[in-house]
């Protein structure tokens, strides 16, 4: 997981160490296995090349009229669009509003995979488009919505945002601005299995609430009531939607132009501190997109090894604490312990999906961090490769006493950037590895040498590994024009 560490003025603590570290799970203190910079310059060779940095982060804006009071939606449009047209690019930057009626409505919409970005200068005009694109999605809400159909239309936006950032390269993050959390509650059974199958069927059952705890207003704030202190452990839906997150690697950040009352601040803090987001109220969309930005550099990555039976289906309340004076560790305060089987869906559509997007993106993706030396082969028309994977970026799993993962990798010959030759063919690995050998990779990373054949059209090969276990993937391209030697004759 990831985590930030910063210090009584919030200024990021750059030299953090294992030995500063606690880490409990469910109260119980766990070993930790390995802790990196997610963004350390990684000294380069001649004819070597990384892929962590390589991509831009990608952000989509989640302007949310369903769950804003009138007031704050009209103060939030005059917000959002003059913090966009002070903005100097909209590079990699996406906007959408959720109508009254649910229905979410693409004002500047992702790209699709290989598709190009579109004109980053879009943002200069926002605040025009945002307002023309009121007068349609800013009515009246669609008569019989109850309040389960808006949470679930307000997660499933979320989800299906989250899927389609999934499949670009790089970091991610949602900026959803809304007034609170919606919630919703089932009386009786809250377990994975049960809130998955209503799910499933889009059926409510006969128990789930039609009325908000803790607040008469019937739309947030349940901070404090019988749910315990967050509402995530017994409001419905919300297991699912955590995972998709949690699978797309993408944390939100909740933005309020209203201000909320205790329990509904409590409980955004909460959802977003869940997908190692944070809240922000009544801040400049520059200033929100920059702290975004400053919290990605100076982030840590923590690996931690859970007990066996870890895997309960549950929410694990998580902690994290450091035993320097004045220094606040902040990251995903719960995580759901859903086993890696049950948390894909049908690996073949997971994978083609990854697979395209990585072959056809314009940039590399760093999910999965790869390392690349390269040299000419003598006397042949190929080129060595020398690959590090790093493999705190995989979800290996213990087996026993061992660790194991399924990865598949892929290398791609383009004539030119962007053009493949020929589809290439993936390779499926199995990964097994002792206690020893997992402590010594996730330090020194998973290496392994590769020679790859070349014909003289060949001016760039991408490598890519895809991660079974956790539908990441990594990508890099790399120039091999004149790399291949001769063949001896």
């Amino acid at each position: 997981m990831r985590l930030l560490a910063v210090d009584s003025s919030n200024q990021p603590v750059t030299d953090l160490t294992i030995g500063d570290l606690e880490i409990t799970d469910q109260a119980k203190p766990v070993k930790i296995l390995s802790l990196r910079k997610a963004e350390t310059p990684v000294p380069l060779a001649p004819h070597e090349f990384y892929n962590k940095g390589a991509a831009a982060r990608t952000t989509v804006i989640v302007f949310d009229l369903l769950n804003q009071d009138r007031i704050n939606g009209m103060e939030s449009s005059r917000k959002l669009g003059h913090g966009l047209g002070q903005l100097a690019s909209g590079d990699s930057l996406y906007f959408y509003i959720t109508g009254l009626d649910g229905a979410l409505v693409p004002i500047h919409p992702l790209p699709a995979p290989g598709a190009p970005a579109g004109d980053p200068a879009w943002v200069k005009g926002a605040d025009e488009q945002i307002q023309t694109a009121l007068k349609t999605v800013d009515k009246a809400r669609k008569s019989g919505m109850t309040l389960e159909d808006k949470v679930k239309k307000t997660y499933v936006n979320l989800e299906n945002v989250a899927k389609n950032l999934n499949m670009l390269p790089g970091d991610k993050a949602i900026v959803w601005v809304t007034d609170g959390v919606p919630q919703a509650y089932k009386e009786k059974d809250t377990s994975w299995e049960s809130v998955g199958s209503q799910e499933a069927t889009g059926r409510a059952t006969p128990d789930i609430h039609t009325s908000i705890l803790g607040d008469s207003a019937g739309s947030f704030g349940a901070g404090g009531t019988k749910c315990g202190e967050w509402f995530g452990d017994c409001a419905v839906y919300v297991p699912h939607l955590s995972l998709t997150l949690a699978t797309a690697h993408t944390p939100v950040y909740m933005v309020s132009y209203g201000v909320p009352d205790a329990n509904t601040a409590k409980d955004n803090d909460f959802f977003a501190n869940s997908t190692g987001g944070r809240t922000f109220v009544g801040r400049d969309l520059g200033d929100i997109l920059g702290q975004i930005r400053s919290d990605e550099k100076s982030a840590y990555e923590v690996t931690y090894q859970p007990d066996p039976d870890y895997w309960d289906k549950k929410y694990h309340k998580i902690k994290a604490s450091c035993s320097r004076q004045g220094v606040r560790i902040l990251t995903e305060n719960r995580l759901l312990a859903v086993p890696i089987a049950e948390q894909k869906t049908p690996p073949a559509k997971d994978e083609n999906s990854a697979l395209i997007a990585a072959l056809t993106s314009p940039a590399d993706a760093s999910d999965i961090g790869l390392r690349v030396a390269i040299s000419p082969v003598a006397g042949q028309k190929a080129v060595h490769f020398a690959i590090h994977i790093d493999v705190g970026d995989l979800q290996l799993k213990q087996q026993g006493a061992n660790f194991a993962d399924d990865i598949t990798i892929l290398f791609a010959d383009y004539t030119s950037p962007g053009n493949l030759k020929t589809p290439p063919t993936p390779q499926d690995l199995q990964l097994t590895m002792t206690p020893e050998q997992h402590a010594r990779v996730l330090k020194e990373g998973l290496g392994f040498e590769v020679d790859h054949a070349l014909d003289p059209t060949i001016k760039q090969v991408r490598f890519v590994v895809y991660d079974h276990a956790n539908n990441a993937y990594g990508s890099l391209s790399i120039p091999v024009a004149d790399q291949a030697a001769p063949a001896a004759h």
